[in-house]
């Protein structure tokens, strides 16, 4: 499991993540399609412009800080939005 949060992506392999859901979360993410693996939530007032700049722009890894395109990501269209 990896999680992106601000510019960094946390890995699961590298440091232990753990993940508070609320009910709404829950029924989002098990709602999902089966060919999506990425759930965002993102603050109230956030534009579409502003969600898409953060799932496109380049991320670091918190253990080099390098900053990547993660070939790894799914395009934006894999995202499911909470809004």
């Amino acid at each position: 499991m990896k999680v992106k949060i601000g510019n960094k992506i946390h890995d699961a392999e590298n440091e232990p993540i753990v993940i508070i859901l609320n009910q709404s979360d829950k029924d989002n993410i098990s709602n999902m399609h089966p060919d999506k693996f990425k759930y965002i939530c993102f603050p109230n007032g956030m534009d579409a412009d502003e969600i898409r700049k953060f799932i496109d722009e380049p991320i670091s890894t918190k253990s080099s800080g390098d900053f990547r395109d993660d070939s790894n990501m799914e395009s934006q269209q894999d995202y499911f939005c909470k809004k």
